[in-house]
């Protein structure tokens, strides 16, 4: 693990946005938090090393602004866990999609972290382990199992599993014109029971482990303990939390 790593974190104010926050600044790393509403600044006010920062993924000028904060520091990891699912439900399909929900969807989670990726590579640099080695620094898309084509979610909605898609792509082509960072897409969890393809019985029965406490709790851990151990010859991949590839 590093000395004292510096992280940004975007959509820091629930999910897993919000558990790696508070389990990265229980171990005393340098969290910077973005956060959509400045209100949710309260959840962080015990963790001294934790620094919100209204943060718009979409909005240059918000990142801009939020770089002017972080500079002095540099940035060693890059987490981009904000997401929306906006108008998507079981019985959406290709011939009645909504183009405002879909273009919502894309400039969230697929423009988002190219704009993040874009405002902050400049403050990008590496990582002094404790032996006095340096390794690169890294960029995370937190990811779904939707964006796979080889799961193919087809009950799942339309606009959500596109953008993630396209997130894998966004991925891989910034491990290309990033070589200095390792990059990668994670999936939280494992691919265990999961068939293929993947129907949205597996994703609710999945789901329902994953949004519980404790298995929470795990998953936030194998998602730090994946970050902190990926190797560069993994650049560019989607894998789990627990570092197997999964397939595009």
């Amino acid at each position: 693990m590093s000395v004292i790593g510096t992280w940004l974190i975007t959509g820091g104010n629930k999910g897993f946005g919000l558990s790696l926050t508070k389990s990265l600044a229980n171990k005393g790393e340098r969290v910077f938090v973005g956060i959509r509403n400045y209100q949710d600044k309260a959840q962080f006010i015990d963790y001294k090393n934790v620094t919100p920062l209204s943060l718009d993924v979409t909005d240059r000028n918000s990142l801009l602004w939020a770089k002017k904060e972080i500079e002095a520091h540099g940035l060693n990891y890059i987490v981009n866990t904000e997401v929306v699912g906006h108008g998507d439900n079981i019985h959406t399909k290709i011939h009645n999609m909504n183009k405002t929900d879909f273009m919502r969807n894309i400039e969230i989670n697929t423009w988002g972290p190219i704009n993040v990726c874009s405002v902050f590579k400049s403050l990008l640099t590496p990582i002094t382990t404790n032996n006095g080695k340096t390794s690169q620094p890294k960029i995370i898309n937190i990811n779904s199992l939707a964006a796979s084509f080889t799961y193919g979610i087809v009950d799942l909605g339309r606009s959500y599993p596109i953008s993630q898609t396209a997130l894998n792509m966004v991925t891989k082509l910034t491990a290309h014109d990033i070589p200095e960072a390792c990059v990668v897409a994670i999936r939280p969890g494992d691919l265990d029971g999961i068939g293929i393809p993947y129907k949205i019985s597996d994703v609710f029965r999945i789901e329902s482990q994953i949004n519980t406490p404790i298995r929470h709790e795990q998953l936030t851990e194998e998602i730090i303990t994946m970050i902190l151990n990926i190797s560069p010859d993994i650049t560019g991949s989607f894998i789990t939390s627990n570092g197997k590839i999964i397939p595009w």
